[in-house]
Formats: C-alpha cells, structure tokens, sequence
C-alpha cells in the first residue's frame, strides 16, 4: 500500500508543478495532499483547501469519513477525487 501512496504522492507533485503559474493557489493545495498522502496527516491539505481561493476547478482530494459503517464494504472512510 504504501508504494501506491507513494506513487499517488509523486502524480499530485507533478500536477502541482504543470500548474503553478497558472493557479499557485491549487498547486499549493496539491502539494498539502501530496506531504497528507504520505504522512497519514489530512490537516495541511484541509487547510488549503478551505482557505484557498482558486482561479477554476473545483478539486477535493482525499479521505471522507462517515459516521456509521459502510454497509457493503464495512468502512468507515474513503479516499477519493472529485472535480
């Protein structure tokens, strides 16, 4: 698992690195969950993104937790990516 999060953590660093220029803002927040991925840590990435004031895209990467169990798979966090 960790190999993937590594793996994960490298492709959110490049994004981050195509767009600086153009949105400093997400490529800050993208570099939080990079650092979050790899440290098991969601707090810089969740302060980036609320306090972030993004040019375009609206990107939430990372876990959700729920309050009860998943019913079919048993789990009580997700990760996940939505724009």
């Amino acid at each position: 698992m960790a190999t993937s999060w590594r793996g994960c953590s490298a492709l959110l660093y490049q994004a981050a690195d195509l767009l600086e220029a153009a949105d400093p803002e997400l490529s800050g927040y993208l570099r939080h969950r990079a650092r979050d991925l790899l440290a098991d840590e969601l707090r810089g990435g969740d302060v980036a993104w609320l306090t972030g004031n993004f040019r375009k895209p609206n990107v939430q990467i990372g876990a959700y937790e729920t309050a009860t169990s998943d019913e079919l798979f048993g789990a009580k966090a997700s990760f996940g990516f939505s724009s």
